[in-house]
């Protein structure tokens, strides 16, 4: 796996063993007022024949509030203003599939 750095460029994680990864959404950063930060990545083949062989597992669960629950900061900031769960995941899906 790669992370975005402070930079703005991706940069290799590697694996500690016994520890498990956990990547939060954007959702949980808004609700901890950026205390916890939604982690940019992506997953890549390794590029060598020992890292290949190795076993890998990854499990992807993506949990929503019910629509009509507000989302506001946990800390009672006014970081980011209350939306509802419904208004929040639809403008974030129409900023990532814009109709042609």
């Amino acid at each position: 796996m790669v992370i975005v750095a402070p930079n703005g460029e991706f940069m290799p994680v590697t694996p500690m063993e016994g520890t498990i990864v956990v990547n939060i959404g954007d959702l949980m950063q808004r609700l901890t007022a950026d205390k916890l930060k939604a982690t940019v990545h992506r997953v890549i083949l390794p590029d060598t024949e020992k890292g290949k062989a190795c076993c890998r597992q990854s499990v992807a669960l993506f949990v929503d509030p019910d629509d009509e629950v507000v989302i506001e900061c946990l800390d009672g900031s006014s970081k980011y203003k209350p939306v509802t769960s419904y208004d929040y995941v639809r403008d974030r899906l129409r900023a990532t599939y814009q109709p042609a």
